[in-house]
């Protein structure tokens, strides 16, 4: 848990997931060492809390979620970030092919089945606006090898969009009582597990 002031705008907060790509390049090259997911949630009080969270499967990340948005009410986030490698592919659109096509053809085949799938890492920001609604920025960068197969990361690409599961970890403006009490509950026996890490 460290004390940082976090950003209220994009521009803030697309330094925030700079910052995490930069980290993100030094643990890829060092020796032994795994880029494991990473979720950072920036309290009200201007407390980050970092959570280093494995996701291999599907209830696993349902799991996390749940906890992770326990945490947000518990802390009170006005914020949050997540980053992790991923695979991803590119669909471009077929002449004469329409818009519902290409999404069924995106959905057909998951990119880590692709074969042409990129390794890459993404980070992901979440916050909300001074109206409170939610704010999200995806930053990606693709995993480049040399010919002796040390990573190196691509240059960033910036997109935005209107939902993303990271929502879930920053509570709405009004949390009801009995809520907030459960989240606090689950967020100490959190603590007490240690499950997610805490640093």
């Amino acid at each position: 848990m460290t004390s940082t002031k976090f950003p209220t705008d994009r521009a803030g907060w697309q330094r925030v997931l700079e910052t995490e790509f930069d980290l993100a390049a030094r643990r890829l090259t060092a020796p032994d060492t795994e880029l494991l997911p990473v979720f950072n949630i920036y309290a009200d009080n201007n407390e980050r809390h970092v959570f280093f969270v494995p996701i291999d499967t599907d209830k696993a990340e349902a799991e996390a979620y749940f906890l992770l948005a326990a945490a947000g009410v518990a802390l009170r986030a006005r914020g949050a970030t997540h980053i992790a490698e991923a695979w991803a592919r590119t669909v471009i659109q077929r002449t004469g092919e329409t818009e519902a096509e290409v999404e069924r053809r995106i959905l057909e085949i998951q990119p880590r089945d692709a074969e042409d799938r990129r390794e890459v890492v993404v980070a992901t920001a979440v916050w909300r606006d001074k109206q409170w609604r939610p704010r999200i920025l995806i930053g990606q960068r693709e995993i480049l090898r040399d010919i002796a197969g040390a990573p190196s990361l691509g240059p960033a690409a910036w997109s935005t969009t209107s939902e993303a599961p990271l929502c879930a970890v920053i509570p709405p403006r009004h949390v009801p009582p009995h809520v907030e009490i459960a989240a606090k509950q689950i967020f100490g026996k959190l603590q007490d597990a240690k499950l997610p890490q805490k640093h």
